[in-house]
């Protein structure tokens, strides 16, 4: 087992089930609370309750408010779990702890890698895809799911120290190795920037809805957009869903039961596979990432997911009609000028025409 020194930033539902982990298999974990000195206390006299399937305990960690710190304290790896909107604020306070020859991985959902690189080095950056996490019905309750982790290093090598958090994060969930994390990034920022907006602006749950063909057809053109940002900046477009880009560009003019069938297969699947029948456990969430931080009013991500391929496509002159309009729609919702409805959904189909 390593004896790296490391740091949790963030105390959300990634953060929590890593510090639980980690802490649990013996590593030398501290959580850092960002916003909340009183979360840091929680967290030290309760732990973390950890809901996984059938098992449930309560795990014992060290958790400090980041104006805490002890300002000599250095830090081998720095793990971002919180959202993207908080990343340079993340890096301004952390980064005068981490050690001189330790490493950054970022957990989030947006490609936050240049801009973490920005501030510690591109060589002190490892980029993880987190398809893992869960629910939070308490602060210090995670309600987590089978799920795993991708790991690669920037310039496509396999590192001692990459083989180092294959092995830390394999405590927490399963770990693929990839030699094109870049390719590996976009996959999943193509499927947030379809799944949890278009649930916002179409009132449908996430995870739901998807036999809808408005919703095919947004997803389509969504999708579409995206796969052309990304073929743009150099990575060849992975299947979304288990569609390809000219699958999903079919799909956003016409009725073609054979790709429907094929999508919805994929998203009928279990996460990860179990049982025939079985559904994603987010299907079964109460409560829809930016509905919920709506309500509660909390910056919301979708900046930094669709507006990123729109600030992307701007910068290279390509048109992203639907990203730019959902995004639009999701301010109106989040200012309370628009109600969600499937109606919303008509619209983007027509956007830019």
């Amino acid at each position: 087992m390593t004896n790296k020194h490391m740091a949790l930033i963030g105390t959300g539902s990634i953060g929590l089930m890593l510090g639980a982990f980690l802490s649990r298999g013996g590593y030398d974990v501290t959580m850092v609370s960002q916003f909340r000195p009183e979360m840091a206390q929680l967290l030290n006299e309760k732990g973390i309750r950890v809901t996984f399937g059938a098992e449930e305990w309560t795990q014992p960690v060290h958790s400090v408010f980041w104006d805490d710190l002890d300002k000599e304290e250095r830090f081998d790896i720095l793990f971002l779990t919180g959202k993207s909107n908080d990343t340079q604020d993340a890096m301004e306070k952390m980064l005068p702890h981490l050690a001189p020859d330790g490493f950054v991985t970022s957990l989030q959902n947006g490609i936050n890698d240049d801009v973490i690189a920005g501030y510690a080095g591109q060589e002190r950056v490892i980029p993880c895809i987190c398809f893992a996490g869960g629910q939070c019905p308490e602060p210090n309750h995670i309600m987590t799911h089978d799920g795993y982790f991708i790991i690669g290093e920037p310039d496509g090598s396999f590192t001692p120290r990459l083989r180092e958090l294959e092995q830390i994060l394999y405590c927490v969930k399963e770990v693929e190795v990839t030699d094109d994390i870049r390719a590996a990034r976009w996959k999943k920022l193509s499927e947030v920037c379809l799944t949890v907006p278009v649930a916002t602006v179409s009132g449908y749950p996430l995870f739901a809805g998807y036999e809808d063909t408005l919703i095919q057809r947004v997803f389509g053109k969504l999708a579409g957009e995206v796969m052309a940002v990304e073929a743009a900046c150099g990575t060849e477009p992975e299947p979304i869903m288990g569609l390809t880009r000219s699958e999903w560009g079919q799909l956003s003019r016409e009725d073609a039961p054979e790709l429907t069938e094929k999508f919805l297969a994929v998203m009928r699947r279990p996460f990860p596979p179990q049982e025939e029948g079985d559904v994603p456990p987010a299907a079964m969430s109460p409560s829809d990432a930016y509905t919920n931080d709506i309500r509660r009013h909390r910056p919301l991500e979708v900046w930094y997911t669709n507006g990123y391929v729109s600030k992307r496509a701007g910068e290279l002159g390509i048109p992203v009609p639907v990203n730019e309009l959902l995004c639009e729609m999701i301010r109106e919702i989040e200012a309370g000028t628009r109600k969600a409805c499937r109606d919303n959904l008509s619209e983007l189909i027509h956007a830019g025409e």
